[in-house]
Order: structure tokens, then C-alpha cells, then sequence
């Protein structure tokens, strides 16, 4: 079981790595433990399996929107999970998608367009590389937000987490009787 964390970045590579690296370097210069796949997934490893457990034990699912991002295979089944899991999803808007784009798909319909996003916008310049995309939006504001978002209801979304987490140990464990929660838990 992976270890856990306050927050889960789901983003696509192609738009969003360069920022999500960044963004997961200030929540842990801030003190808040978040899942990155470059951190957390270790050469070798199953990384589908290390990916589930991230969200499974991740009090927040951080959501990074860019074209990319709504097209990729992968995040949609990151974000299914989210929800599956019924986790706090924190929608970030990256890079604009234009609301006609065919890549809102109805799980991204259902699920992100219902939610107010943090704008951490930067402008896609294919001729940079990501870490010279310009901000739309400042950084450090955007941040402020973010981490508001993430402190309210933390020890609420925190509980969610360790009975989600209980929960799911107990139906791995085939559901027997003395596999489950009992006394104060």
C-alpha cells in the first residue's frame, strides 16, 4: 500500500509536465506531501498498480486541465478513479480548452465543468520548451488559492481517506469478519 499523501497531480506530459513538477515542488516546500508519478513511481515498477494506490490514499486529486490532459487515455481513467472514490477533486485549469473542444468528454462534462477551477494559466508556445511558457496567471496568487482549497475541510477529507482506505483492505481481504473496522474506528 502506498504511503499517503494530502494530494494526487493527474496532468497530461505533452502540455503539463513542466508545470506539474513545479506545482508538486511547492506543496512540498510547503510541508504537503503530494503524489507525483516521477516521484513516486520507481523504475520497474507496475505503474497503473502504483497509480491506483495514489489516488486510493490521496486525500485530494488534483486535476490539471489542458488539451492533453482531456484527450489522454490515462487521465480519464485517473479521474474515473477520483470519482469512483468519491475523493475532493480539485479541477486546475493549465491550459485553455476551448468549451466546444471535443475532448470534454461526458465523464469531464459530469465531473470538471461543475467545479470552480484554480487558474494557473500559462500560454502554449510549441516553439519553448515548457519551462519558458509564459504565466497567464501568477503563479504564486494561483497558489494561494490552491492551498486554501486544500486546507478547507481537511480533517474531514482526511477521515474520508482512512475509511476509504479501511474499507478497501477489507474487501482485498475477502470481507471476512474479523477484517473489519471495529472499537472507535
Amino acid at each position: 500500500m502506498t504511503k499517503k499523501k494530502r494530494v494526487f497531480i493527474s496532468y497530461g506530459r505533452e502540455h503539463s509536465l513542466d508545470f506539474a513538477n513545479r506545482l508538486y515542488t511547492a506543496l512540498e516546500k510547503e510541508g504537503i506531501d503530494a503524489w507525483f508519478d516521477f516521484a513516486n513511481i520507481p523504475k520497474g515498477d507496475d505503474f497503473q498498480k502504483r497509480i491506483d494506490d495514489g489516488i486510493e490514499s490521496a486525500d485530494n486529486f488534483i486535476f490539471v486541465m489542458s488539451p492533453h490532459a482531456l484527450k489522454s487515455t490515462y487521465c480519464k481513467k485517473e479521474l474515473k478513479t477520483a470519482v469512483k472514490y468519491n475523493k475532493r477533486i480539485i479541477p486546475i485549469s493549465h491550459i485553455e480548452v476551448l468549451d466546444n473542444d471535443p475532448a470534454w468528454s461526458e465523464l469531464h462534462k459530469a465531473t470538471i465543468k461543475k467545479l470552480n477551477w484554480v487558474l494557473f494559466r500559462e500560454k502554449l508556445d510549441k516553439t519553448k520548451p515548457q519551462s519558458q511558457w509564459e504565466d497567464i496567471d501568477d503563479f504564486d496568487n494561483s497558489f494561494k488559492e490552491l492551498l486554501q482549497v486544500l486546507n478547507r475541510d481537511a480533517a474531514f477529507i482526511a477521515k474520508h481517506t482512512d475509511i476509504l482506505t479501511a474499507a478497501l483492505s477489507w474487501d482485498r481481504k475477502r470481507r471476512l469478519q474479523h477484517h473489519l473496522l471495529a472499537g472507535p474506528d
